[in-house]
Order: structure tokens, then sequence, then C-alpha cells
């Protein structure tokens, strides 16, 4: 269990110190974790974001697409 703790603490130092835009789903599509890039691109808080509803986030015409 501290392995995968220290995994995860690892994971969110090196996305959160990303320029890159990076988000995870988990297995039933809900929104798991974005990045500070991502927030700041979207413009949006990061309780915001988590959970299945985030389809809004993706523009109209990339939605179907994205979601696909």
């Amino acid at each position: 269990a501290e392995t995968l703790r220290e995994s995860e603490r690892r994971f969110r130092l090196m996305a959160d110190s990303s320029p890159f835009i990076v988000w995870v789903h988990d297995e039933t599509g809900a929104l798991r974790f974005v990045n500070s890039a991502y927030l700041e691109y979207l413009g949006v808080r990061e309780a915001d974001v988590y959970g299945a509803d985030w389809q809004p986030l993706v523009h109209p015409d990339d939605r179907d697409a994205f979601v696909a």
C-alpha cells in the first residue's frame, strides 16, 4: 500500500510539473485526475471537474468523437 501511495505521489508531482494537459478517467469514464495545466487551460476549478459530468468541458464540435 505504501509503494502505491508513493507511486501516486510521484505521478501527481510529475503531472503537475508538466506544461501539457494531463487527465485520467476511470473504467466508468469518470474523470479522476487533472493536472494544473488542465485547470489553467480550461479556466476551471479542480472541484468542478471530477466525476462523470466532464463532457461540458469539451468543445461541442469535438465532444462526440472524444467520448467515443
